[in-house]
């Protein structure tokens, strides 16, 4: 069809079947408002379809299988497709149900409800940001950089907690029944911490000691030990 206009086309309760259509030529074609009520079609394969300088506007398509569609300097807008089987195709600002595509390249997409990935399958950013990630809430959630941050203040709090603890002096003359206090202080990663510790000699041959590190979280840091001497 060349320099065809077509328009307003209405369908109502129609029944199409066993179309084969092949090497199809349009030019120039306008096709506007072409809506389908009720309608069953089956079996209808379109190969090699060219349309050059096409304006497709309002097209529903339920429970269609479309192939290797070329269309060149074309406005294709609001495309409706349920369950419908869609290769190699460009759309821009389309709303799909139930898609299943190879090849779909597209510049925004907007998911309302949710994605479901196959096992197997595999997700490439291309080297790109995945962005507004929520905070994981069961273990196979995955951790946005906030969650890692925080992780990692709490890890350098304890570590300067551990590094105050080490550093309480602890007298060596010590006799039974004598006991010494301590404080020290650590930092690690920007986060300091103080420790206070004990130390003393219970009785000839055993000695004991002790220290806690506060680092202004919630769970301080705790350690305790004694020492048996024999001769």
């Amino acid at each position: 069809a060349a320099n065809a206009t077509v328009t307003n086309v209405n369908a109502t309760n129609a029944t199409v079947q066993n179309v084969t259509a092949t090497n199809v030529l349009a030019a120039n074609a306008t096709v506007t408002n072409v809506n389908a009520t009720n309608a069953t079609v089956q079996n209808v394969t379109a190969t090699n379809v060219l349309a050059a300088n096409a304006t497709v506007t309002n097209v529903n398509a339920t429970n269609a299988t479309v192939q290797n569609v070329t269309v060149s300097s074309a406005s294709i807008r609001s495309i409706t497709a349920t369950a419908a089987n869609v290769q190699a195709i460009t759309v821009t600002n389309a709303n799909v149900s139930n898609l299943t595509a190879a090849n779909v390249t597209g510049n925004f997409v907007q998911v309302n409800s949710g994605i479901n990935f196959a096992p197997g399958a595999t997700v490439n950013f291309g080297g790109n940001r995945l962005q507004g990630v929520g905070n994981a809430v069961v273990a196979t959630d995955a951790v946005n950089l906030g969650q890692l941050q925080s992780v990692q203040k709490e890890l350098n709090k304890s570590i300067a907690s551990a590094a105050a603890m080490a550093n309480i002096s602890a007298p060596s003359d010590l006799k039974a029944g004598e006991f010494a206090l301590g404080v020290g202080i650590g930092s690690s990663g920007g986060e300091t911490s103080l420790a206070v510790g004990i130390s003393g000699v219970a009785q000839p041959g055993l000695s004991y000691r002790a220290s806690i590190g506060l680092n202004g979280s919630s769970k301080p840091t705790f350690g305790a030990g004694m020492n048996w001497t024999f001769k």
